[in-house]
């Protein structure tokens, strides 16, 4: 399969990081904050010019993506801009969108808006690595998160998922990525990421409803939107 999800990971930390970066200058001036958004844009560009041949290893890489995105949690609790969720594909790309309400409908027209505002309220977009070139060559979604999230990114034993009409159970047996109830309120980290993107890919808009975590599993609760 021709697609390297670590160098997806690696640009969306680029234009995430610039973008929190000016917004966070504008908005409080130059503090810590202000630099850790400019590290977190370096960061992404040793992942992303990072040779595909590179021996990796990869478990300490997906944890300490796991952990940036943690870190973009926090920021977006700062905001008061969390707590619910959008999957939706747009020609073959997937953009999350965050806010605090609840989100029913989004714009046609909103790929190139970091922030955009539905009913007064703002809704922060991130761009998912998460593309159509992953789950082409896979007719279901469970099976496409498992190549991600157990041969690509070896961060799970394995994946069950069950369907029923509008709701989507996808349960990750032994995973060893930290769970942290604060990315329930988001995305739920790179987990969530990886199954709300593919179930958006192939399904349509997805939300994550709820995640629970056992010392066995962890559980995406999630909707489709018919």
């Amino acid at each position: 399969m021709n697609i390297d999800v670590y160098k997806g990971f690696g640009l969306i930390l680029i234009v995430m990081g610039g973008v929190l970066a000016l917004y966070t200058y504008f908005i409080l001036g130059v503090n810590p904050l202000t630099a850790l958004w400019i590290g977190l844009v370096i960061t992404g560009a040793s992942i992303l010019l990072t040779p595909s041949q590179a021996p990796r290893r990869v478990r300490e890489i997906t944890v300490f993506i796991d952990k940036i995105l943690m870190n973009i949690t926090f920021f977006l609790e700062t905001l008061r801009i969390f707590g619910n969720n959008l999957f939706k594909s747009y020609d073959g790309n997937v953009y999350i969108f965050i806010s605090k309400n609840y989100i029913d409908k989004i714009p046609d027209d909103v790929e190139k808006n970091f922030i955009i505002y539905i009913d007064g309220e703002p809704v922060i977009r991130l761009v998912s690595p998460i593309n159509k070139d992953l789950a082409k060559d896979f007719a279901e979604p469970c099976p496409a998160i498992e190549y991600v999230l157990i041969e690509y990114l070896d961060s799970a034993d394995r994946i069950e998922c069950v369907e029923d009409d509008d709701r989507v159970v996808v349960r990750i047996i032994r995973p060893i990525l930290p769970s942290t109830s604060r990315l329930d309120k988001t995305i739920g980290g790179v987990y969530g990421v990886v199954a709300g993107s593919i179930y958006a890919l192939m399904r349509g808009e997805t939300s994550i409803n709820h995640i629970e975590t056992s010392p066995e599993a962890l559980t995406i609760y999630m909707r489709l939107k018919k």
